[in-house]
Protein backbone atom coordinates (compact mmCIF):
# COMPACT_ATOMS: atom_id res chain seq x y z
CA UNK A 1 0.00 0.00 0.00
CA UNK A 2 1.25 3.51 -0.77
CA UNK A 3 1.29 6.34 1.68
CA UNK A 4 -2.11 7.82 2.35
CA UNK A 5 -2.92 11.34 1.22
CA UNK A 6 -4.41 13.93 3.50
CA UNK A 7 -6.14 17.03 2.25
CA UNK A 8 -6.76 20.27 4.02
CA UNK A 9 -9.75 21.96 2.41
CA UNK A 10 -10.41 25.55 3.34
CA UNK A 11 -13.80 27.26 3.06
CA UNK A 12 -14.32 30.54 1.25
CA UNK A 13 -12.22 33.37 2.71
CA UNK A 14 -14.03 35.69 5.13
CA UNK A 15 -14.33 39.46 4.93
CA UNK A 16 -11.22 41.63 5.50
CA UNK A 17 -9.34 40.89 8.68
CA UNK A 18 -7.01 42.95 10.85
CA UNK A 19 -4.61 40.70 12.75
CA UNK A 20 -1.81 42.14 14.93
CA UNK A 21 1.61 40.65 14.39
CA UNK A 22 2.63 38.09 16.99
CA UNK A 23 4.64 34.90 17.15
CA UNK A 24 2.53 31.75 17.30
CA UNK A 25 5.35 29.24 17.61
CA UNK A 26 8.62 28.27 15.97
CA UNK A 27 8.54 29.83 12.52
CA UNK A 28 4.85 30.77 12.78
CA UNK A 29 3.49 34.32 12.89
CA UNK A 30 0.13 36.00 12.72
CA UNK A 31 0.11 38.53 9.90
CA UNK A 32 0.58 42.19 10.71
CA UNK A 33 -1.31 44.97 8.96
CA UNK A 34 -4.66 45.24 7.23
CA UNK A 35 -5.01 42.58 4.53
CA UNK A 36 -8.00 43.35 2.37
CA UNK A 37 -9.80 40.13 1.40
CA UNK A 38 -6.48 38.29 1.44
CA UNK A 39 -7.66 35.21 -0.39
CA UNK A 40 -4.38 33.40 -1.02
CA UNK A 41 -1.04 33.13 0.73
CA UNK A 42 1.94 31.45 -0.95
CA UNK A 43 5.33 30.80 0.61
CA UNK A 44 8.63 30.99 -1.20
CA UNK A 45 10.17 27.59 -2.03
CA UNK A 46 13.27 28.57 -0.04
CA UNK A 47 12.35 27.61 3.52
CA UNK A 48 15.10 29.82 4.94
CA UNK A 49 13.53 32.91 3.38
CA UNK A 50 10.13 32.17 4.96
CA UNK A 51 8.40 34.94 3.03
CA UNK A 52 4.67 34.76 2.35
CA UNK A 53 3.10 36.51 -0.61
CA UNK A 54 -0.52 37.61 -0.31
CA UNK A 55 -2.95 38.52 -3.10
CA UNK A 56 -5.25 41.25 -1.76
CA UNK A 57 -8.50 41.49 -3.67
CA UNK A 58 -9.77 44.48 -1.71
CA UNK A 59 -7.05 46.94 -2.71
CA UNK A 60 -5.55 45.27 -5.81
CA UNK A 61 -2.10 44.64 -4.38
CA UNK A 62 0.42 41.89 -3.80
CA UNK A 63 2.08 42.12 -0.41
CA UNK A 64 4.94 40.26 1.24
CA UNK A 65 4.99 39.10 4.85
CA UNK A 66 8.51 38.37 6.09
CA UNK A 67 9.58 35.93 8.79
CA UNK A 68 9.01 38.59 11.48
CA UNK A 69 5.43 39.28 10.41
CA UNK A 70 6.23 42.60 8.73
CA UNK A 71 4.04 43.41 5.72
CA UNK A 72 5.46 45.28 2.71
CA UNK A 73 4.11 46.16 -0.72
CA UNK A 74 5.41 44.18 -3.71
CA UNK A 75 3.13 45.45 -6.49
CA UNK A 76 0.03 47.60 -6.88
CA UNK A 77 -2.60 47.87 -9.63
CA UNK A 78 -3.05 44.08 -9.52
CA UNK A 79 -6.74 44.34 -10.37
CA UNK A 80 -9.04 41.57 -9.16
CA UNK A 81 -6.18 39.85 -7.30
CA UNK A 82 -7.53 36.48 -6.23
CA UNK A 83 -4.79 33.85 -6.28
CA UNK A 84 -1.02 33.77 -6.37
CA UNK A 85 1.68 31.20 -7.12
CA UNK A 86 5.45 31.47 -6.75
CA UNK A 87 7.29 30.14 -9.81
CA UNK A 88 10.60 28.30 -9.89
CA UNK A 89 12.12 31.29 -11.73
CA UNK A 90 11.26 33.66 -8.89
CA UNK A 91 8.37 35.35 -10.67
CA UNK A 92 4.94 35.45 -9.05
CA UNK A 93 1.75 34.89 -11.07
CA UNK A 94 -1.48 36.44 -9.78
CA UNK A 95 -5.00 35.80 -11.04
CA UNK A 96 -7.44 38.56 -11.98
CA UNK A 97 -10.80 37.19 -10.87
CA UNK A 98 -12.83 39.89 -12.62
CA UNK A 99 -11.12 40.18 -16.02
CA UNK A 100 -9.86 36.62 -16.41
CA UNK A 101 -6.20 37.50 -16.69
CA UNK A 102 -2.90 36.33 -15.26
CA UNK A 103 -0.47 38.98 -14.05
CA UNK A 104 3.23 38.25 -13.81
CA UNK A 105 5.26 40.08 -11.21
CA UNK A 106 9.01 39.85 -11.71
CA UNK A 107 11.63 39.60 -8.99
CA UNK A 108 12.20 43.34 -9.40
CA UNK A 109 8.50 44.05 -8.83
CA UNK A 110 7.52 44.98 -12.39
CA UNK A 111 3.96 44.07 -13.36
CA UNK A 112 2.89 42.69 -16.74
CA UNK A 113 -0.07 40.77 -18.17
CA UNK A 114 0.98 37.21 -18.99
CA UNK A 115 -2.31 35.94 -20.38
CA UNK A 116 -6.04 36.45 -20.73
CA UNK A 117 -8.92 34.22 -21.77
CA UNK A 118 -9.73 32.81 -18.34
CA UNK A 119 -13.24 32.80 -16.83
CA UNK A 120 -13.35 34.10 -13.25
CA UNK A 121 -10.29 32.07 -12.20
CA UNK A 122 -10.03 31.42 -8.48
CA UNK A 123 -6.93 29.29 -7.91
CA UNK A 124 -3.73 28.31 -9.68
CA UNK A 125 -0.79 25.93 -9.41
CA UNK A 126 2.43 25.33 -11.32
CA UNK A 127 3.53 21.94 -12.61
CA UNK A 128 7.19 20.94 -12.68
CA UNK A 129 7.61 22.40 -16.18
CA UNK A 130 6.40 25.88 -15.29
CA UNK A 131 2.95 25.52 -16.85
CA UNK A 132 0.18 27.15 -14.85
CA UNK A 133 -3.11 25.36 -14.13
CA UNK A 134 -6.13 27.49 -13.24
CA UNK A 135 -9.56 26.66 -11.80
CA UNK A 136 -12.25 28.60 -13.66
CA UNK A 137 -15.85 29.14 -12.58
CA UNK A 138 -17.19 27.92 -15.95
CA UNK A 139 -16.22 24.38 -14.94
CA UNK A 140 -12.88 24.28 -16.75
CA UNK A 141 -9.26 23.77 -15.84
CA UNK A 142 -7.23 25.95 -18.18
CA UNK A 143 -3.49 25.88 -18.68
CA UNK A 144 -1.22 28.86 -19.26
CA UNK A 145 2.20 28.19 -20.75
CA UNK A 146 5.30 30.16 -19.68
CA UNK A 147 4.83 32.13 -22.93
CA UNK A 148 1.21 33.01 -22.06
CA UNK A 149 -0.74 30.66 -24.36
CA UNK A 150 -4.03 29.52 -22.82
CA UNK A 151 -5.77 26.18 -23.44
CA UNK A 152 -8.64 24.21 -21.90
CA UNK A 153 -7.39 20.98 -20.30
CA UNK A 154 -10.74 19.65 -19.03
CA UNK A 155 -14.32 20.93 -18.79
CA UNK A 156 -17.55 19.88 -17.10
CA UNK A 157 -16.41 20.31 -13.50
CA UNK A 158 -18.75 21.77 -10.88
CA UNK A 159 -17.53 25.28 -10.05
CA UNK A 160 -13.91 24.30 -9.40
CA UNK A 161 -12.29 26.52 -6.77
CA UNK A 162 -8.99 24.94 -5.73
CA UNK A 163 -6.12 23.12 -7.47
CA UNK A 164 -3.07 21.30 -6.10
CA UNK A 165 -0.53 18.82 -7.46
CA UNK A 166 0.54 15.70 -5.62
CA UNK A 167 4.08 14.30 -5.68
CA UNK A 168 3.23 12.14 -8.71
CA UNK A 169 2.11 15.04 -10.86
CA UNK A 170 -1.63 14.40 -10.58
CA UNK A 171 -3.83 17.46 -10.29
CA UNK A 172 -6.53 17.50 -7.61
CA UNK A 173 -9.45 19.91 -7.86
CA UNK A 174 -11.99 20.95 -5.24
CA UNK A 175 -15.46 21.41 -6.72
CA UNK A 176 -17.48 24.01 -4.86
CA UNK A 177 -20.69 23.21 -6.72
CA UNK A 178 -21.12 19.57 -5.73
CA UNK A 179 -18.82 19.18 -2.73
CA UNK A 180 -16.31 16.83 -4.34
CA UNK A 181 -12.63 16.47 -5.15
CA UNK A 182 -11.63 15.35 -8.64
CA UNK A 183 -8.32 13.77 -9.67
CA UNK A 184 -6.98 14.69 -13.09
CA UNK A 185 -4.35 12.76 -14.99
CA UNK A 186 -2.50 15.49 -16.87
CA UNK A 187 -1.10 13.26 -19.62
CA UNK A 188 -4.49 11.89 -20.66
CA UNK A 189 -6.64 14.81 -19.42
CA UNK A 190 -8.90 12.25 -17.76
CA UNK A 191 -11.04 13.21 -14.75
CA UNK A 192 -11.89 10.76 -11.99
CA UNK A 193 -13.86 11.25 -8.76
CA UNK A 194 -11.66 11.09 -5.68
CA UNK A 195 -13.73 12.27 -2.69
CA UNK A 196 -17.33 13.28 -1.96
CA UNK A 197 -19.36 14.63 0.93
CA UNK A 198 -17.66 18.02 1.29
CA UNK A 199 -19.55 21.26 1.86
CA UNK A 200 -18.66 24.10 -0.46
CA UNK A 201 -14.94 23.31 -0.67
CA UNK A 202 -12.70 26.12 -1.85
CA UNK A 203 -8.91 25.83 -1.77
CA UNK A 204 -7.02 22.68 -0.90
CA UNK A 205 -3.48 21.67 0.04
CA UNK A 206 -1.56 18.49 0.77
CA UNK A 207 -0.21 17.80 4.23
CA UNK A 208 1.26 15.01 6.34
Amino acid sequence: MGRSRKFFVMPQPPSPVDIPSRRLGPGLFAVAGFLLFASVLVATPNARAANIYVANYGNSTLTKVDDKGVVSLVASNVEGACGAAYGFDGNIDVLDLVRGRVYRISKSGSLSILSGGLVRPEDLAFDSHGTLYTANSDGTIRTVTPEGATNILVSGLSSPRGVAFDANGNLFVSNFGNGTISKINIASASVNPFATGLHGPATLAFGP
